[in-house]
């Protein structure tokens, strides 16, 4: 059954996820329940612990201790009740997803459009029912449901195309896509191919994807043609072959507005400097030093 109920449930839900971030979860003394969340400011970060309204000590159940439970007449997420939440059918499904038999939940919110009779849980964020895969809530609609995979904790596939979160990459081959490693020495350096159940999620952000025909990080394409002589930087979303550097899907040349910022890029000498900000890489190259705030400029002055 569709969440025709959905946009009900949306607004006071997402209240939830704003506030309930952390904390030690559900406490049930048998008098009371209560929850304990974490709680931040500028200056300082502690914890509070509030009493779970109306629960009911004797019937109350823990499906995970920070995130979802019910008694016999409610359902909440992390302390607070789920408006519209059916208790009889209620169930935990893993991670952050849940369902009844009217609704998806994701962290307490109504997954829109999400099929609860043919919702599968898979792993971490990722979900799929007859219909579409899904992706921390988000449905994928360009997805086939049915075939729909996880591959590592942020991409996916579904036999016909490749997802990156939420993304389509429009790849060539689904069967030739594998994680790559790359740095910036005279050759591109094809690491070992991983497993795609990669455990460390810091590694799998610095993979480097191919499908044979084109390289990936996340969900930005390389536009070179010359894939045998390109380039990638290791922890970089820069790659050059022997006509151009390129940054995300786009060449070093322009920003990300589409303006031409450098005439001139030298692939051959171009190497990446240490910058105070990640957003303020400093690159050279034969004909001196750039960036994407200044252009062309000397460090002398």
């Amino acid at each position: 059954m569709s969440n025709a109920n959905c946009v009900k449930v949306v607004t006071s839900a997402m209240l939830i996820f704003i506030i309930g971030c952390g904390g030690s979860g559900y406490k049930n003394g048998g008098g009371k329940v209560t929850y304990s969340r974490t709680v931040a400011n500028h200056y300082a970060i502690g914890s509070e612990e509030f009493l779970v309204k109306d629960a009911d000590p004797k019937t109350f159940k823990i499906f995970n201790k920070k995130g979802y439970a019910k008694d016999d007449k409610t359902v909440f997420y992390q302390g607070e009740g789920i408006p519209g939440a059916d208790t009889a059918t209620f169930r935990y499904l893993g991670g952050d997803y849940a369902k009844d038999k009217h609704m998806v939940y994701f962290k307490g919110v109504c997954v829109p459009s999400a099929d609860s009779d043919s919702f599968k849980y898979l792993k971490g964020n990722h979900a799929r029912d007859k219909n579409r895969g899904y992706f921390a809530g988000t449905g994928i609609d360009v997805s086939t449901g049915i075939s729909f995979t996880r591959l590592t904790a942020y991409y996916s596939t579904d036999g016909f195309d490749v997802f990156y979160k939420t993304e389509p990459l429009h790849i060539k081959s689904v069967n030739g896509f594998r994680p790559v490693f790359g740095n910036n020495e005279d050759n591109l350096f094809l690491g070992k191919v991983l497993s795609w159940f990669f455990t460390n999620e810091t590694q799998e952000q610095s993979m480097w994807i191919t499908d044979g025909y084109y390289y990936y990080k996340d969900q930005y394409k390389v536009p070179s043609e010359n894939y045998k002589n390109i380039i990638l930087y290791r922890n970089e979303y820069i790659a050059k072959d022997r006509e151009w550097v390129y940054i995300k899907d786009r060449k070093l040349n322009f920003d990300e507005y589409g303006n031409k910022i450098i005439d001139t890029i030298d692939p051959e000498t171009f190497s990446i400097l240490e910058s105070d900000s990640y957003d303020k890489k400093i690159y050279k190259d034969k004909y001196g030093y750039f960036d994407h705030e200044r252009g062309r400029y000397n460090p002398e002055k």
